[in-house]
């Protein structure tokens, strides 16, 4: 990693692992999402979603508790993982009809080429270096031909104190910057639009174009 990031942290302290054994109720989660800026990261998404026509099938990875379920149709086929399971049971209480897959970003399994539309929302930040190249390039191998990629995260700013104090408490140990973060995506997609906003943290959505087979 960048030595201008911060250190990983161990979560050696008490009121960090109680805040993360807090934040891990599916309902506190939510609200914990609303009070970080949810509403203003839906309305950047939801601008993004809104151009995305005919997508029969969204896989959202790492998708928790299913909140961005609401920008698509309900016809649309929305299908989330995550590696928590106490997290699907919550979005399954929301969304019943909707199914929920416990899986790894890194091993999804899906065949090539089933999918329209790879949601990657406040992940990649749990995700070494290793394992982020891995869901990428499984992410891309489950999009058809055309079809197109949502990413967003919070990033690493460290003139942004707002931000560092919040990651100071996240469960993810790796934030990355924005040139990081785009070089890597740029790797596995075209990128078709970026943008980057602020709430407490700094975020940046990119949406990535699967070009060729």
């Amino acid at each position: 990693m960048n030595p201008s990031l911060p250190p990983r942290q161990h979560y050696a302290d008490p009121l960090t692992r109680f805040l993360h054994r807090l934040v891990a109720h599916p309902w506190v989660y939510d609200q914990v999402q609303i009070a970080a800026g949810a509403r203003t990261t839906t309305q950047h998404l939801a601008a993004q979603v809104a151009l995305l026509s005919g997508a029969s099938l969204v896989l959202d990875v790492g998708g928790g508790t299913g909140l961005y379920r609401g920008l698509w149709p309900e016809s649309c086929a929305y299908l989330a993982t995550d590696l928590d399971i106490e997290k699907l049971v919550g979005f399954r209480a929301k969304y019943p009809n909707d199914p929920a897959l416990l899986a790894d970003a890194s091993a999804l399994p899906l065949a090539a080429g089933s999918v329209d539309v790879v949601l990657c929302t406040f992940v990649s930040h749990h995700l070494p270096d290793s394992v982020l190249a891995a869901f990428l390039a499984e992410s891309r191998r489950v999009l058809r031909r055309g079809g197109v990629f949502l990413f967003m995260d919070a990033l690493w700013v460290p003139s942004r104190w707002p931000g560092r104090l919040l990651w100071r408490f996240d469960r993810g140990s790796f934030p990355r910057t924005a040139t990081m973060l785009t070089e890597v995506i740029a790797e596995h997609y075209t990128l078709r639009h970026q943008e980057r906003f602020a709430v407490w943290h700094e975020y940046m959505l990119l949406v990535g174009r699967k070009e060729s087979a």
